[in-house]
Formats: structure tokens, sequence, C-alpha cells
């Protein structure tokens, strides 16, 4: 089965329906979609989880700051010790060439798939960067 393409009109459609207050079942029947694409959808318009706070920076390991402006290592590349994990998990979601194939899966299982998925970004961001 082929991924379906929205347009950024199209996002920003759904996005609307949502702030009007209909639910995401409701939007993601009317536009095609997922319930787990509105909210990738939502996530990379800067829309925030509630009851959830905004998670701040904090010092790795080699005690930097991340920070996605500078190298925080010395190193001059793009690691993962340079970005924040959100940036990070973000790049996975929205360029891995398969990453859109856990959105098919049954509405029961793609939760604790995502859920998986980000655990396993978030140690590879923790503890596999450049080496530095």
């Amino acid at each position: 089965m082929a991924v379906k393409s929205f347009t950024a009109d199209e996002k920003a459609e759904a996005l609307q329906l949502l702030k009007d207050g209909h639910s995401r079942k409701e939007v993601a029947d009317q536009m095609g979609c997922s319930i787990a694409s509105l909210q990738l959808w939502k996530r990379s318009a800067g829309g925030k989880k509630k009851g959830k706070k905004k998670k701040t920076a904090k010092s790795t390991k080699k005690g930097a700051v991340a920070s996605a402006s500078a190298c925080q290592c010395g190193c001059g590349c793009e690691c993962c010790c340079c970005v924040s994990f959100e940036e990070f998990a973000h790049g996975y979601w929205s360029k891995a060439p398969h990453a859109g194939e856990v959105l098919k899966l049954p509405p029961d299982m793609m939760p604790e798939a995502v859920k998986y998925i980000n655990n396993v970004l978030k140690y590879a961001h923790d503890h596999l960067g450049c080496g530095k």
C-alpha cells in the first residue's frame, strides 16, 4: 500500500480543525489520515502536549549543554551531543525512509511502537554520539 502524502495546506487545514474543537478521530476521518499523523503534524507545527512541561536543555555526560546552534564538544559535526533530543528525534521521524510505516500499524499497536522507537532514539542520542 502506498503512503499518502499531504500538502502543507492540507496539514494546516487539519490543524485548524483541531483548534476549532473537532476530535482527532473526526479530523483524521475527514482528512483521510491517521491520528498519529495529526499528532506528528501538530508537533512539527510547534504544538505542545497537554499536561507536560517543556523540557529544558540539560547537560550531557561531558558537561556540555545540548544546543543545536553550536557544537559543544568541539568536533565540528552535527552529532547528537550537539542537538537537543527533540531535534534529533524529529530528524528521524521526518527523514527516515520507513518511519511512516509505523503509522500504518493497528491503532492498538502504533503508540507502543512509537514509544519503543523513541526510547531507542533517546539511547542513541545520549550514548552513541560522535565519540567525543
